[in-house]
């Protein structure tokens, strides 16, 4: 699930709580019942997509954590970018593409930062993780 459709969901929730909450106070009769709708269910909802996000970042420090580190002698062979989204989220990941001695090429995700500071046909010591088809990308020293 991605964040367009997370948002969704969470807009959806949010539709049927702030409707359920004006209307079934005035069948009830109750504003016990309408400060519970207004106040206590959006921090309920508030603290699960916290759990959400606390969980998905522990799966991936497992993973980085259990991947085995490389330092290989590499090339920058090109760079590249590529905004995805709709029309509501637009996002831009960078890539950079490094070749080794035996000709083998490997894309890499980075940061903004990582990306400006490389330029094709650096050399130098590529250090990344890498576990299965899960490769992250953690420095490149240049070598002159």
């Amino acid at each position: 699930m991605n964040r367009t459709d997370f948002a969704r969901i969470i807009f959806a929730l949010l539709l049927i709580i702030v409707l359920g909450g004006f209307s079934l106070p005035l069948l009830l009769n109750s504003r016990i019942f309408l400060g519970i709708s207004i106040f206590i269910i959006p921090i309920a909802l508030f603290i699960g997509l916290l759990f959400h996000i606390l969980k998905k970042q522990r799966s991936i420090d497992i993973i980085t954590k259990s991947a085995q580190t490389h330092n290989e002698h590499a090339k920058v062979v090109s760079k590249a970018s590529q905004v995805v989204g709709d029309r509501f989220y637009t996002k831009t990941i960078y890539f950079v593409s490094f070749e080794f001695p035996q000709g083998e090429r490997k894309n890499f995700p980075v940061n903004i930062n990582q990306f400006n500071t490389l330029a094709e046909n650096d050399n130098g010591i590529l250090t990344f993780k890498e576990n299965g088809n899960y490769l992250l990308f953690v420095n490149f020293h240049r070598q002159t």
